[in-house]
């Protein structure tokens, strides 16, 4: 299930309110950490704009309508970290993401003027990853569960691809590299003073495409174990 938007500010009161009535039995563990996790992401974006940018270049030259639709925005996606807890509950992490690709394809016809009508197909596709820097602060719960916050900069490299294929193909495909502010939303199982499993929830917000106006949201959710030293 991918956590919709709207859910996130009420997750977090309900797990600080939680952290109020089962605070600090958990030992205090501080030093160098690493993790791996793995699950799936959700790439979000406005869909329709590609296929009003291509209908209005097409427009000069006749009529291009789209009357079907299929999408792929969730696929499988991984992500590793590290860092070191400064204190107890607080840390700086390094992480990388690999998000995977969102595919949104479309089919129709296109009438040149005075001419005879054409199957025409289209395909956006959004693909991302990068290495993001932040903080990390954790809030013990019980002896050996905790939950835990991240607040970073994710610095993603996007890949856009618009193809279209009438009686040939034609792509273009733009890179970028930009910032975007990462959030996460986690918690985990202590065994044996040093090892966790642990879930997570993670929204990367407004992450840029190219040369278009449109941004793309992320949102995650995976489960990993990690180790702290």
């Amino acid at each position: 299930m991918i956590l919709k938007r709207n859910r996130l500010p009420s997750l977090f009161a309900t797990l600080l309110a939680l952290t109020a009535f089962g605070h600090a039995a958990r030992a205090d563990v501080s030093g160098l950490f690493f993790g791996v996790n793995g699950g799936k992401a959700r790439i979000d974006t406005d869909y329709a704009l590609y296929q009003r940018q291509q209908q209005d270049a097409a427009a000069e030259f006749g009529s291009l309508i789209f009357t079907k639709a299929s999408l792929s925005n969730r696929r499988t996606a991984w992500w590793v970290e590290t860092g070191y807890m400064v204190w107890p509950y607080v840390g700086i992490e390094a992480s990388y993401l690999q998000l995977g690709k969102m595919n949104n394809e479309v089919a129709g016809t296109y009438t040149p003027t005075g001419g005879t009508a054409k199957d025409v197909r289209a395909a956006t596709a959004i693909y991302s990853r990068g290495p993001a820097l932040g903080f990390v602060f954790r809030l013990p719960l019980a002896e050996n569960i905790d939950i835990h916050f991240r607040v970073a900069d994710y610095f993603g490299r996007s890949m856009l691809t618009n193809t279209l294929i009438v009686a040939t193909t034609t792509s273009s495909t733009v890179t970028k590299n930009s910032s975007s502010p990462l959030l996460g939303l986690g918690a985990a199982y202590t065994v044996g003073g040093h090892w966790s499993a642990k879930i997570d929830y993670t929204r990367i917000q407004g992450a840029n495409i190219g040369t278009t106006d449109v941004k793309y949201n992320v949102d995650m959710l995976s489960a990993g174990v990690a180790y702290t030293f």
